[in-house]
């Protein structure tokens, strides 16, 4: 009886081991093949899940400060367009006699945005935002719309209203929604 129940408690063991070596060689064919996945997600985005903390989160856009602005919407005609694109800032003290009454510079300054790249010839510009990039620089923001209405031969451009002395002293960059940078020169 003894060898019977040494050859019993012999044969539970090798079961046991060879279980439990089953389950590690499996745990370790799963480790190896997340492993995998994470190499190609790193691959793919240059960060694996681990790195993300959580699966599927985003990291938030960067946000900047904006300008209050109103795009100015001409009653009765605007005014004619610049000779060449370019960026002005109107004041009180510097802007051109033909809009002299067409603002309360007491209170606002106007900003000019004119495009000079040619493909954009026939579109129409509209602001969607003024955005500090640091203390003297500032995006502007801009969505382009093809307009049948317009001349097919003028480059679009946007009168801008600001709050007073808001555009002092600062340079500008002009964009698309999607990035895309503006010649204006």
């Amino acid at each position: 009886m003894t060898k019977k129940w040494f050859l019993f408690v012999f044969i539970a063991l090798m079961m046991m081991i060879l279980a439990g070596c089953s389950l590690l060689l499996s745990q370790a064919d799963k480790k190896s093949g997340n492993q995998e996945v994470q190499s190609e997600e790193k691959k793919d985005t240059g960060k694996s899940k681990e790195d993300d903390g959580v699966e599927g989160a985003q990291s938030v856009n960067e946000s900047y400060e904006e300008i209050p602005f109103q795009a100015v919407n001409w009653i009765g005609g605007s005014p004619d367009r610049q000779a060449r694109g370019g960026i002005w800032v109107y004041t009180k003290e510097k802007h051109p006699g033909n809009i002299d009454d067409s603002f309360d510079w007491d209170n606002e300054d106007v900003l000019l945005v004119q495009v000079s790249d040619k493909e954009y010839e026939g579109y129409e510009m509209n602001p969607k935002g003024l955005q500090f990039l640091d203390n003297d620089v500032i995006r502007v923001v801009v969505q382009l719309k093809k307009d049948d209405l317009s001349s097919k031969d003028e480059a679009p451009r946007r009168y801008i209203k600001v709050e007073k002395g808001s555009l002092d002293g600062k340079k500008f960059i002009v964009e698309t929604e999607e990035g895309d940078r503006l010649k204006t020169n």
